[in-house]
């Protein structure tokens, strides 16, 4: 499965995986939150490493995503891994956007959320639709493709769309059901539906 195709339409906010304590102090492991409004805590690698202990951060590549080099938070731990993209590759510098995967292991288990300003709750892997359209408001939009699952493709003015930029991937919850294909299928549409799909991954992009 190759999620490279998403990246340009992926919307990762510039402050990821920003977790709710001091920014001085290292995050809780069993929960962090990518908040949008953050972006200056993740400078650079350098502050990331301050942030979460030199031991926890690695760069390395991320899967489905050829040649493009991400610092690594946790990498040995797939239950919180996650991984940040920068627009300045050989500096490690500026924030560009956060990644968060399903643990292959646990599928629809993590402790890290993305959340946005106004929102009581946020979007987390292992959400179901109806969860999805809930925080949003309303039913949005999805790009089906089919085996590969489907991409969210626009949040329909809806409350995801404020703020940094979200993108989900999902994933049918039976893992021999086939995600519908279709450029811009409703979120509420019946053969959406009918595979009970979760969020298998987000992207942030700030």
């Amino acid at each position: 499965m190759s999620y490279a195709p998403a990246l340009g339409a992926a919307v990762l906010c510039s402050s990821l995986a920003v977790p709710v304590v001091n920014a001085e102090d290292a995050p809780a492991p069993e929960m962090r939150t990518v908040l949008c409004a953050a972006a200056s805590m993740w400078r650079n690698e350098a502050r990331v490493k301050q942030v979460f202990g030199e031991q926890n951060v690695t760069t390395g590549a991320v899967e489905g995503w050829d040649g493009v080099l991400a610092t690594i938070i946790y990498a040995n731990d797939p239950r919180q891994k996650l991984a940040l993209l920068w627009e300045d590759e050989a500096r490690r510098a500026k924030l560009k956007a956060a990644i968060v995967m399903a643990d292959p292991s646990a599928r629809w288990t993590t402790p890290v959320m993305w959340q946005s300003e106004g929102l009581v709750d946020g979007v987390k892997v292992g959400d179901t639709i109806a969860q999805l359209e809930t925080l949003n408001a309303k039913p949005f939009l999805i790009n089906g493709l089919g085996a590969e699952g489907g991409w969210s493709l626009s949040w329909n003015g809806g409350n995801l769309g404020n703020g940094c930029k979200l993108s989900v991937l999902l994933l049918p919850e039976d893992p021999n059901a086939v995600f519908p294909t279709g450029s811009e299928l409703s979120s509420n549409s019946p053969e959406v539906i009918a595979v009970q799909p979760r969020v298998a991954q987000f992207t942030v992009r700030f």
